[in-house]
Protein backbone atom coordinates (compact mmCIF):
# COMPACT_ATOMS: atom_id res chain seq x y z
CA UNK A 1 0.00 0.00 0.00
CA UNK A 2 1.48 3.36 -0.93
CA UNK A 3 2.19 5.69 1.93
CA UNK A 4 0.53 9.10 2.07
CA UNK A 5 2.87 12.06 2.02
CA UNK A 6 2.01 15.20 3.97
CA UNK A 7 1.23 18.44 2.15
CA UNK A 8 4.41 19.93 3.58
CA UNK A 9 6.62 17.11 2.29
CA UNK A 10 5.14 17.32 -1.21
CA UNK A 11 6.10 20.98 -1.51
CA UNK A 12 9.47 21.08 0.21
CA UNK A 13 12.64 19.11 -0.61
CA UNK A 14 13.60 16.44 1.90
CA UNK A 15 17.04 17.90 2.51
CA UNK A 16 15.42 21.18 3.57
CA UNK A 17 12.85 19.44 5.78
CA UNK A 18 15.56 17.56 7.61
CA UNK A 19 17.59 20.74 8.14
CA UNK A 20 14.45 22.64 9.27
CA UNK A 21 13.69 20.00 11.91
CA UNK A 22 17.30 20.05 13.11
CA UNK A 23 17.19 23.84 13.25
CA UNK A 24 13.97 23.75 15.24
CA UNK A 25 15.58 21.36 17.72
CA UNK A 26 18.52 23.75 18.10
CA UNK A 27 16.18 26.73 18.42
CA UNK A 28 14.35 25.11 21.32
CA UNK A 29 17.71 25.06 23.10
CA UNK A 30 18.33 28.74 22.29
CA UNK A 31 20.47 28.18 19.18
CA UNK A 32 18.61 30.29 16.64
CA UNK A 33 21.72 31.80 15.05
CA UNK A 34 23.44 28.42 14.82
CA UNK A 35 20.29 26.84 13.38
CA UNK A 36 20.03 29.53 10.69
CA UNK A 37 23.62 28.88 9.64
CA UNK A 38 22.81 25.17 9.37
CA UNK A 39 19.90 25.98 7.06
CA UNK A 40 22.18 27.99 4.77
CA UNK A 41 24.84 25.31 4.26
CA UNK A 42 23.22 24.49 0.89
CA UNK A 43 21.53 26.88 -1.53
CA UNK A 44 17.73 26.83 -1.33
CA UNK A 45 16.94 26.54 -5.05
CA UNK A 46 13.43 25.11 -4.67
CA UNK A 47 10.88 27.56 -6.19
CA UNK A 48 8.77 27.43 -3.03
CA UNK A 49 11.73 28.66 -0.94
CA UNK A 50 13.10 31.53 -3.00
CA UNK A 51 11.37 34.13 -0.84
CA UNK A 52 12.75 32.78 2.43
CA UNK A 53 15.32 34.79 4.35
CA UNK A 54 17.15 34.02 7.53
CA UNK A 55 14.92 36.46 9.37
CA UNK A 56 11.74 34.78 8.14
CA UNK A 57 13.02 31.33 9.06
CA UNK A 58 13.95 32.54 12.53
CA UNK A 59 10.47 33.96 12.99
CA UNK A 60 8.93 30.65 11.97
CA UNK A 61 11.08 28.84 14.51
CA UNK A 62 10.06 31.25 17.26
CA UNK A 63 6.38 30.83 16.45
CA UNK A 64 6.74 27.05 16.52
CA UNK A 65 8.55 27.12 19.85
CA UNK A 66 6.02 29.53 21.37
CA UNK A 67 3.04 27.48 20.19
CA UNK A 68 4.47 24.25 21.60
CA UNK A 69 5.59 25.66 24.96
CA UNK A 70 3.11 25.67 27.87
CA UNK A 71 1.80 29.22 28.34
CA UNK A 72 0.47 30.74 31.55
CA UNK A 73 -2.22 33.12 30.36
CA UNK A 74 -3.62 34.30 33.69
CA UNK A 75 -2.07 35.14 37.07
CA UNK A 76 -3.38 36.67 40.28
CA UNK A 77 -1.14 38.92 42.37
CA UNK A 78 -1.58 40.55 45.79
CA UNK A 79 -0.35 43.95 46.85
CA UNK A 80 -0.72 46.19 49.88
CA UNK A 81 -0.62 49.96 50.28
CA UNK A 82 -1.73 52.84 52.42
CA UNK A 83 -3.56 56.13 52.36
CA UNK A 84 -1.00 58.38 54.02
CA UNK A 85 -2.15 61.64 55.61
CA UNK A 86 -1.00 64.32 58.00
CA UNK A 87 -3.16 66.57 60.14
CA UNK A 88 -3.12 70.32 59.49
CA UNK A 89 -5.17 73.22 60.93
CA UNK A 90 -7.34 73.16 57.81
CA UNK A 91 -7.89 69.39 57.88
CA UNK A 92 -6.08 66.21 56.86
CA UNK A 93 -3.80 66.42 53.84
CA UNK A 94 -3.27 63.27 51.80
CA UNK A 95 -0.05 62.16 50.11
CA UNK A 96 -0.40 61.30 46.43
CA UNK A 97 2.30 59.92 44.14
CA UNK A 98 2.49 60.28 40.37
CA UNK A 99 3.29 56.99 38.66
CA UNK A 100 4.50 56.33 35.13
CA UNK A 101 2.04 57.54 32.54
CA UNK A 102 1.00 60.45 34.72
CA UNK A 103 -1.43 58.55 36.96
CA UNK A 104 -1.83 59.66 40.58
CA UNK A 105 -2.42 57.27 43.45
CA UNK A 106 -1.17 55.95 46.78
CA UNK A 107 1.99 54.06 47.73
CA UNK A 108 1.57 50.31 47.25
CA UNK A 109 3.48 47.23 46.16
CA UNK A 110 3.79 43.44 46.19
CA UNK A 111 3.34 41.49 49.40
CA UNK A 112 6.60 39.58 49.78
CA UNK A 113 6.82 36.00 51.04
CA UNK A 114 6.55 35.88 54.83
CA UNK A 115 5.08 39.39 55.11
CA UNK A 116 1.67 40.33 56.43
CA UNK A 117 -0.38 42.86 54.50
CA UNK A 118 0.32 45.52 57.14
CA UNK A 119 4.08 44.90 57.04
CA UNK A 120 4.09 45.10 53.25
CA UNK A 121 2.10 48.34 53.28
CA UNK A 122 4.44 50.04 55.76
CA UNK A 123 7.52 48.82 53.93
CA UNK A 124 6.17 50.14 50.62
CA UNK A 125 5.38 53.51 52.19
CA UNK A 126 8.96 53.77 53.41
CA UNK A 127 10.47 52.63 50.10
CA UNK A 128 8.30 54.85 47.90
CA UNK A 129 8.09 57.99 50.03
CA UNK A 130 11.11 57.88 52.36
CA UNK A 131 8.82 58.11 55.42
CA UNK A 132 10.34 55.64 57.92
CA UNK A 133 8.17 53.04 59.60
CA UNK A 134 8.95 54.68 62.94
CA UNK A 135 7.21 57.87 61.77
CA UNK A 136 4.13 55.97 60.56
CA UNK A 137 1.10 55.69 62.83
CA UNK A 138 -1.19 52.90 61.64
CA UNK A 139 -4.82 53.65 62.43
CA UNK A 140 -6.45 50.40 63.58
CA UNK A 141 -9.91 49.60 62.35
CA UNK A 142 -9.47 50.72 58.77
CA UNK A 143 -8.70 48.49 55.82
CA UNK A 144 -10.29 48.39 52.41
CA UNK A 145 -9.73 46.42 49.22
CA UNK A 146 -9.74 47.19 45.54
CA UNK A 147 -8.81 45.22 42.44
CA UNK A 148 -7.97 45.84 38.81
CA UNK A 149 -6.72 44.04 35.71
CA UNK A 150 -3.96 44.74 33.23
CA UNK A 151 -1.93 42.89 30.63
CA UNK A 152 1.74 42.07 31.00
CA UNK A 153 2.66 40.93 27.52
CA UNK A 154 0.36 38.00 26.73
CA UNK A 155 -0.53 37.41 30.40
CA UNK A 156 -3.67 38.79 32.04
CA UNK A 157 -2.82 39.94 35.59
CA UNK A 158 -5.54 40.30 38.22
CA UNK A 159 -4.28 42.49 41.05
CA UNK A 160 -5.86 42.52 44.52
CA UNK A 161 -4.76 45.44 46.73
CA UNK A 162 -5.49 45.96 50.42
CA UNK A 163 -5.15 49.52 51.72
CA UNK A 164 -4.56 50.71 55.26
CA UNK A 165 -4.63 54.17 56.81
CA UNK A 166 -1.38 55.72 58.06
CA UNK A 167 -0.83 59.07 59.74
CA UNK A 168 2.62 60.43 59.01
CA UNK A 169 4.59 62.25 61.65
CA UNK A 170 6.73 63.97 58.99
CA UNK A 171 6.06 65.85 55.76
CA UNK A 172 9.45 65.34 54.12
CA UNK A 173 9.11 63.00 51.15
CA UNK A 174 11.76 61.34 48.98
CA UNK A 175 10.06 59.57 46.12
CA UNK A 176 11.48 56.40 44.58
CA UNK A 177 12.55 55.85 40.97
CA UNK A 178 9.05 54.52 40.26
CA UNK A 179 7.51 57.96 40.64
CA UNK A 180 7.98 61.39 39.12
CA UNK A 181 6.21 63.70 41.62
CA UNK A 182 4.28 63.85 44.88
CA UNK A 183 1.73 66.21 46.46
CA UNK A 184 0.14 66.82 49.85
CA UNK A 185 -3.47 67.79 49.17
CA UNK A 186 -6.61 68.48 51.16
CA UNK A 187 -9.47 66.06 50.65
CA UNK A 188 -11.28 67.89 47.82
CA UNK A 189 -8.24 68.47 45.58
CA UNK A 190 -6.91 65.00 46.40
CA UNK A 191 -10.17 63.39 45.34
CA UNK A 192 -9.99 65.24 42.02
CA UNK A 193 -6.33 64.33 41.48
CA UNK A 194 -6.62 60.54 42.04
CA UNK A 195 -6.71 58.92 38.61
CA UNK A 196 -8.79 55.76 39.05
CA UNK A 197 -12.15 54.92 40.58
CA UNK A 198 -10.87 52.21 42.94
CA UNK A 199 -8.33 54.40 44.79
CA UNK A 200 -10.83 57.28 44.69
CA UNK A 201 -13.36 55.16 46.58
CA UNK A 202 -10.62 54.15 49.05
CA UNK A 203 -9.87 57.83 49.71
CA UNK A 204 -13.55 58.58 50.33
CA UNK A 205 -13.76 55.74 52.88
CA UNK A 206 -10.50 56.80 54.57
CA UNK A 207 -11.62 60.42 54.88
CA UNK A 208 -14.97 59.37 56.37
CA UNK A 209 -13.11 57.14 58.86
CA UNK A 210 -10.85 60.01 59.96
CA UNK A 211 -13.83 62.33 60.50
CA UNK A 212 -15.57 59.65 62.56
CA UNK A 213 -12.67 59.69 65.05
CA UNK A 214 -13.15 63.35 65.92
Amino acid sequence: MPTRRSALSTHLPLHFLSRLMAAFSLHQRGGCLVSIRSLRTRPLRHPKLRGFTSMMICRVLRILAYSMAPQKRHVRERSAGAVVFTNTPTGPEYLLLRYGGGNWGFPKGHVEAGESDVQAAQREVEEETGIPVGAQKLLPGFEDDTDYRFRRGHVLVEKDVRFFLIESGVRDVRISHEHSAFAWLLYGPALERVSFEGPRRILQAAHAFILSLR
